[in-house]
């Protein structure tokens, strides 16, 4: 599907105890003239089942906190009651909007033409071209659009788009 800025579903993900955090993204999506629906972080994950939320080798990587399991179950259950043709966009309320946000949409909307499933509108990923790594190619691909990267990975949830396919 072609990301047009008008075919995206935006949800920002925010805990009622982060006023600051609501008034945040809430003023950024003001100025932006952007269209949002709040979603009520999950708090509570004891009441859900987050067997999934352990780690095969809990001294390396520790095991989850209630804080990351909540924010993986907000993303899940988003992703989950998504039911409509339109792009799901996901924020997290700590995100922030690079001043030309509009122009680089634009930009995206203009030259990307790639078949997508997630598309994150800003990413952490490693730089890493080791071919046993994650993937053949490595961690990332450069594409033929500029700015563009294709990977295979990221460490950051704070502003992705999702293709409804």
């Amino acid at each position: 599907m072609k990301i047009k800025l008008e075919n995206i579903d935006f949800n920002h993900i925010n805990i009622k105890s982060r006023a600051d955090r609501l008034l945040n993204v809430e003023s950024q999506l003001e100025k932006f003239k952007i269209t949002s629906k709040r979603f009520d972080a999950i708090t509570n994950p004891e009441e859900y089942d987050v067997s999934f939320c352990t780690t095969k080798n809990p001294s390396q990587y520790g095991q989850w906190t209630k804080g990351q399991k909540g924010c993986y179950l907000s993303h899940k259950i988003l992703l989950e009651n998504h039911k409509t043709n339109k792009i799901l966009g996901i924020l997290e309320d700590d995100v922030i909007f690079c001043e030309d946000f509009l122009e680089r949409m634009n930009y995206i909307e203009d030259n990307f033409n790639l078949e997508w499933d997630i598309f994150f509108l800003s990413s952490f990923y490693h730089l890493n071209s080791d071919p046993k790594r994650w993937n053949e190619s490595g961690d990332y691909e450069l594409t033929n659009i500029k700015y563009i990267h294709r990977t295979y990975g990221s460490f950051t949830t704070h502003s992705y788009l999702v293709n409804p396919k």
